[in-house]
């Protein structure tokens, strides 16, 4: 296994990039949902928010096990959405990438023989799965 292999690096930052631009995302809507008298779905959209800041946690973690200094500096802007089904269609876009991401991420580690990095987007991977199932479970329920 080739240690810092700079695509495994690239893959590191391209998670972190995805996991800081995600919290950001949270909290925008956590906000207009405060604003919109909605605080129930405002402290979910906290919750995920927190969520995700322990996914930037790991990775942050990793790149420094490597000796990388951590950098989230390509950040996607926000989309918070006109209404709350809009927000949840964009939060499951956001996630769906986040899977396609660390799916292809594990895959190249695995190939490399990086087991625990691959075991770190493995993880990632199914984090974000799950919170995909549960977005399109509750955009579902307000479909039908």
């Amino acid at each position: 296994m080739m240690r810092n292999h700079p695509r495994i690096i690239g893959f590191l930052g391209q998670g972190l990039g995805h996991e800081y631009g995600a919290v950001q995302q949270y909290l925008t809507q956590a906000s207009l949902c405060t604003l919109w008298g909605m605080g129930d779905w405002a402290e979910t959209f906290r919750e995920e928010a927190h969520q995700e800041l322990g996914h930037a946690d790991w990775l942050n973690q990793r790149l420094l096990l490597l000796g990388i200094a951590p950098t989230g500096a390509q950040l996607r802007p926000p989309r918070p959405g006109a209404d709350l089904r809009q927000m949840l269609i964009y939060d499951a876009d956001m996630e769906r990438s986040a899977v396609e991401l660390y799916a292809e991420a594990e895959s190249f580690a695995t190939r490399l023989r990086d087991t625990e990095t691959a075991a770190l987007f493995a993880r990632l991977r199914e984090d974000e799965a799950g919170h995909l199932q549960h977005l399109k479970q509750t955009l579902a329920r307000m479909e039908g």
